[in-house]
C-alpha cells in the first residue's frame, strides 16, 4: 500500500518530535530520491540547521530519518 504525505508545510520542531515519538509502528520511505534530497534540503533551510543546538539538530535528524526512510550514516553525509 502506498500513502502519500502531504509535506507542503515544514513542521515545527515540536511537531517533528511529536511525530517521530508518536509513529513507532510505521514505515515510511520515499519513492523519489531527488524529492528526498530536496525536502531534506527544505526542513534544514527552513530551520538554519546549523545554527540549531544539538538537541535540536537530533530531534530533526531523528524526524528525517522516519520520514525518508535513510539511515544516520546517510542523513549524515547528506547534512
Amino acid at each position: 500500500m502506498t500513502i502519500t504525505m502531504n509535506t507542503t508545510q515544514i513542521p515545527t520542531l515540536m511537531q517533528m518530535a511529536d511525530f517521530v515519538s508518536g509513529t513507532v509502528a510505521i514505515d515510511l520511505t520515499c519513492p523519489n530520491r531527488q524529492e528526498a534530497y530536496s525536502y531534506i534540503e527544505q526542513v534544514l533551510v527552513a530551520h538554519s540547521y546549523s545554527k540549531l543546538s544539538k538537541p535540536e539538530k537530533g530531534a530533526i535528524r531523528a524526524y528525517l530519518a522516519q520520514v525518508t526512510g535513510f539511515g544516520p550514516a546517510q542523513l549524515t553525509r547528506l547534512i
